[in-house]
């Protein structure tokens, strides 16, 4: 940014760039990245190991530079509490961007990508431990990084806030001028902003660079319009397009920004739990199967082999001019693969899954057909229960592989949002509509359990004939739906994808995807499907990855672990303890992961790496500790610190207590 930010006086004589001028800090309150956080204590001590925050005699982590001591309890916030509170130097963006995706690539890490970082680390087996999980966990904190600064552009815009010492404060952010050579026409709120602009500009760049692996294999077959039914919105730059290497999907004509929506589809147009309570050929059968207590997920997926077999029965009628509206999802569900060519493993033969070799993926497929079956009976029962010209809704008996072909199909193409339910299933007038009996006031008193919600069947009707129709009744319903959205559907997977995943936006009452990166023409338009090792990826989708930086090898050492307290020796019962117990007290876990080396040509560098490594340097001994580092942790590669300290513990031959768990390899 050599040309800098600059302002005007009255007299129209231009001014020094801003932070010539104004040594301007953003102090930041970063929250915790999950609900529940066990590791806590383990990702603060990772923050004080990259020099991010250090740990005063009092005890509470604050901010290692800067004018003031900031606490890591949130100030602006007494009701809640931050994991770190940082001072980032709003003059330099580039710092300041990478400071936060430090901050925010430590808070996202999983307790298995944890285990890769090593106990009383100096700075450089930090970077080191940085750049390992950068590949899996730089996705996460680049888009937390995204979503922290948006939160402080929509607080810059608001009306500043008092605090003492601040120019500006606001919901956990604020701003701290430590000069006193300003303008005097300065306005704080503009520069703020522009500061901040900076910034995200910053890390999008970054995220352009980690996410152009996913967008650089060119497809070799030329493209056709998307042309879908139903209140479903596609970008004019989006063709459907057959791939060498991945089969069908979107193709980007044109380069797509960053920002831009690439699909929209209206909650009309999706198939779940909703659209079959609404359905005027489903209703009546989705409302009593749902009364009867089967679960939102299944009465979505009996949607889908109703009107799977009504599409099949009706689609030489499609064009025609006195045939019903043809429904959005029908041509999904009649492209979707028959059962016999379904890939995901589920639907293999079991001599298949067995030829794989391994235990763990076995029993998950056993376990799943399990379940399967008792859904079976589950759902004959309940259709038992229902009236003929009600149970004429499902076109028919809903058998073992009707249901495994309805798993694989929501495994593999639906997605999971997290989705109010529409005002008529609330009791609640339509918006702008007439008011309407209060039906909402029957509501049960309690709240919906965690994660739930409640949901209005009206008209149910009645399993009996001869019983008269209830008016209505209260069910719960997860917060968290899975829908068939035609066109998200036709997305492929990539670790470093462009897209963000699919999202229900409240206002517009749509499911959408939008871009985080560029995508250039000629790219095939990705998401990505989860952080998800390569036998899950063939498990859910039916596929394997060449390269995926999630795949690993889990060891589960609590077997072991176990295996001891049940030896009926007393001594040895003894020692077993004392090893329960130094466990315990380090905070080692049993379950590990190693990770191969990354494939060349993927986005490993770290770009947070750097400016650790850099702030380091300023310390006196930085130096020295980085020399010894050399053979310290890092030469354990793929093995995690934590595994280390496991086997020490469970291997000891003098006993738990007379192992240093925490003794870098090769310390005498």
């Amino acid at each position: 940014y050599a040309e800098g930010v600059r302002t005007g006086n009255d007299q129209g004589n231009p001014c020094l760039p801003f932070y010539e001028l104004s040594p301007m800090w953003f102090q930041v309150d970063l929250p915790w990245q999950y609900d529940v956080e066990p590791r806590s204590a383990e990702k603060t001590q990772a923050l004080v190991d990259l020099g991010l925050i250090y740990c005063s005699d009092e005890g509470p982590c604050v901010e290692q530079k800067g004018a003031t001591d900031v606490s890591a309890e949130t100030p602006n916030d007494p009701s809640k509490e931050a994991a770190v509170t940082l001072r980032i130097e709003a003059t330099n963006p580039t710092k300041a961007a990478r400071k936060l995706i430090a901050a925010l690539l430590v808070l996202v890490l999983t307790d298995l990508e944890l285990c890769f970082w090593p106990p009383c680390s100096t700075n450089s087996e930090a970077c080191h431990t940085l750049v390992q999980v950068w590949p899996c966990a730089g996705r996460r904190a680049l888009l937390a990084a995204l979503r922290v600064i948006h939160g402080w552009q929509e607080c810059a815009k608001q009306p500043a806030g008092a605090i003492i010492g601040a120019l500006f404060s606001c919901k956990g952010f604020s701003v701290v001028n430590d000069g006193n050579k300003r303008t005097s026409n300065d306005d704080t709120s503009t520069e703020v902003q522009e500061a901040l602009a900076a910034v995200a500009k910053e890390v999008q760049c970054i995220i352009d660079v980690f996410c152009a692996p996913g967008v650089q294999r060119q497809h070799m077959a030329k493209g056709c319009k998307l042309e879908m039914c139903g209140d479903i919105w596609v970008h004019p730059s989006v063709d459907v397009c057959t791939f060498d290497f991945c089969g069908r999907g979107l193709l980007a004509t044109e380069t797509l920004s960053p920002g831009k929506d690439v699909l929209r589809v209206h909650e009309t147009s999706l198939l779940n739990v909703f659209s079959a309570l609404s359905s005027r050929h489903f209703g009546k059968a989705a409302k009593l199967l749902m009364s009867d207590g089967l679960h939102a997920d299944t009465i979505a997926m009996l949607f889908a082999i109703s009107e799977r077999r009504r599409c099949y029965g009706d689609y030489s009628k499609k064009t025609s001019a006195d045939q019903e509206p043809w429904p959005p999802w029908g041509d999904l569900l009649l492209q979707s693969p028959a059962l016999s060519d379904t890939p995901q493993l589920l639907a293999w033969p079991f001599e298949a899954v067995v030829a794989l070799g391994d235990t763990q993926v076995l029993k998950v497929v056993q376990d799943a057909q399990t379940s399967l079956w008792q859904l079976v009976r589950q759902v004959s029962e309940s259709q038992r229960r229902l009236s003929p010209d009600v149970a004429a809704c499902l076109r028919g008996p809903v058998e073992f592989d009707d249901l495994l072909w309805a798993r694989c199909l929501f495994d593999s193409r639906a997605v999971a949002i997290n989705m109010e339910a529409p005002a008529s299933l609330q009791g609640l007038p339509p918006s702008g509509g007439e008011s309407v009996p209060p039906l909402s006031e029957t509501r049960p008193r309690e709240a919906a359990g965690h994660g739930l919600q409640w949901l209005l069947l009206q008209n149910i009707g009645s399993k009996d004939k001869e019983a008269l129709p209830k008016a209505a009744c209260w069910v719960q319903c997860p917060l968290q739906v899975s829908s068939l959205a035609p066109g998200v559907d036709l997305l492929n997977h990539s670790a470093n994808a462009p897209c963000t995943s699919p999202t229900f936006c409240s206002q517009r009452r749509a499911l959408v995807v939008s871009t985080v990166a560029s995508v250039p023409a000629g790219a095939n338009i990705c998401i990505c499907y989860g952080a998800l090792q390569n036998w899950e990826l063939l498990l859910y989708y039916g596929f394997c990855p060449e390269n995926n930086p999630h795949d690993r090898i889990v060891i589960c050492l609590d077997d072991d672990v176990q295996a001891s307290e049940e030896h009926e020796d007393e001594n040895f019962n003894t020692v077993e303890a004392a090893r329960q117990v130094v466990m315990q007290l380090h905070g080692i876990p049993t379950d590990h992961a190693l990770w191969a080396p990354p494939a060349p040509g993927l986005a490993t560098e770290c770009p947070v790496s750097k400016f650790v490594t850099e702030e380091a340097e300023a310390v006196a001994d930085a130096a020295a500790s980085m020399a010894a580092a050399v053979h310290g942790w890092q030469l354990l590669g793929p093995i995690s610190p934590q595994l280390l300290r496991c086997l020490r513990v469970l291997l000891s031959e003098d006993g738990p207590q007379a192992v240093d768990v925490s003794a870098p390899p090769g310390a005498a």
